[in-house]
């Protein structure tokens, strides 16, 4: 926007929650660069280790967070009675949702394959979602923010030692592929987007596998704990000054 452009030339730091935001401010705004801090759970809420050897039956997909349109929800919804296997698990709260249970219910799979279960506190959505398998981000690229999203849900998967099935989408593709721990959905289409995640539940040991790497990958870097020192870093200058 025209105020962007106005403000940025005279901002002494830029701060942003992901790098294709920061790359998209300079190349079509002509800011200067910026400095990403990515929003991330506590190290202090990763499960124990053992969580990882649990198996579950069925299969346990999760979406927490809230209930938008563009978040690929109904999408999720239509695909489910493609994988009669699995068990979704939506868990949160917006004005999205008589929507999708109504959705779900003609779709056949309302309290089926589908279950719509109680938000939790913040605190609480990491040691929810490690009782599942497979983390979902099916966000629809409605607008630029969508396009470049890294939602905090991402993470907190990651951190419950989640397998995850993600859209297209440029900045999580970037660390799925970085990180081995899950899958590119190629649609959201029903049938294909299904497909999908049938293959992901057909091959235990590579979801096993993932879902290591994801615990790994939290317990080691991908915690608030490690961005807050980098928060830090970048404020220190600016105290300094003071």
């Amino acid at each position: 926007t025209e105020l962007e452009r106005a403000l940025l030339p005279h901002t002494d730091g830029r701060m942003t929650v992901c790098d294709a935001l920061g790359d998209y401010f300079v190349r079509e705004r002509g800011s200067r660069p910026f400095v990403t801090i990515r929003i991330m759970p506590s190290r202090a809420l990763l499960p124990g280790p053992e969580m990882l050897e649990r198996q579950s039956s069925p299969r346990k997909l999760i979406y927490h967070g809230n209930y938008f349109k563009s978040r690929g929800l109904d999408e999720i919804i239509r695909a489910a009675r493609h994988v009669p296997e699995a068990h979704f698990v939506f868990r949160g709260f917006g004005d999205h949702e008589p929507a999708l249970r109504a959705l779900a219910e003609r779709e056949g799979v309302l309290g089926r394959t589908v279950e719509f279960a109680p938000p939790v506190p913040v605190n609480d959505l990491v040691r929810t979602a490690a009782d599942c398998d497979i983390g979902l981000c099916p966000f629809v690229p409605t607008s630029l923010n969508m396009s470049y999203a890294l939602p905090n849900e991402f993470f907190e998967y990651v951190l419950s030692g989640l397998a995850l099935a993600i859209s297209d989408l440029v900045e999580m593709r970037n660390l799925v592929d970085k990180l081995d721990v899950g899958v590119v959905l190629p649609s959201l289409e029903p049938e294909p987007l299904g497909q999908a995640l049938r293959a992901m539940l057909a091959d235990p040991e590579a979801l096993q596998a993932r879902r290591r790497r994801a615990y790994a990958a939290a317990r080691d870097e991908y915690h608030w704990e490690h961005e807050a020192e980098r928060l830090r870093a970048y404020y220190a200058p600016f105290l300094a000054s003071r």
